[in-house]
């Protein structure tokens, strides 16, 4: 790290005192990953500011992302992918379609419910999904009754587009 960022060379302060190792620096940092613990914790051990802590923490994980990522943290070609890992969540991560829709590149697809226009498409989804607004959710606390029978619908018709996919699969 020390060849290929200025951060974690040693250098002198104005005062003419010497400043931290890389290495120090690096073990702080790593330090900081391995106990999750807050950069403030770092002063007891090193005497190192929190400042100085979290730069180290922040520029050492771009570091080796920089350095290491087409290396060792490639996107999983089709060969990498087992059977059962392509949930929705990973089939909408590779989909250009909804990628148009989240870069709202997409045309529009015009729907109307409940006498209320809507630009695109929604998706029926669980709360394993990201909170974007194209997602349809189920309520988490249920506080009046019509949001019971949502919650009911949705939830059936989630599991009939599901049971439709297994059938599908199957053949």
């Amino acid at each position: 790290m020390e060849s290929r960022y200025e951060y974690f060379q040693m250098r002198y302060d104005a005062r003419g005192k010497r400043g931290f190792t890389g290495l120090q620096k690096c073990v702080a940092a790593i330090k900081l990953m391995a106990l999750e613990e807050s950069p403030d914790s770092i002063d007891d051990y090193m005497r190192m500011s929190e400042r100085t802590a979290r730069e180290s923490l922040y520029i050492l994980a771009r570091g080796v992302i920089e350095t290491f990522s087409d290396k060792y943290l490639p996107k999983p070609s089709l060969n990498d992918i087992v059977a059962g890992s392509n949930n929705g969540v990973n089939v909408l991560d590779q989909s250009p379609t909804f990628q148009d829709v989240l870069t709202r590149k997409a045309k529009d697809a015009s729907i109307k419910v409940n006498d209320h226009g809507y630009k695109f498409e929604y998706y029926l989804t669980d709360g394993i999904y990201p909170p974007y607004s194209t997602f349809g959710k189920t309520f988490r606390h249920l506080i009046e009754p019509r949001d019971k029978i949502f919650k009911k619908r949705q939830e059936g018709t989630r599991k009939d587009v599901k049971r439709a996919f297994g059938v599908l699969k199957a053949k």
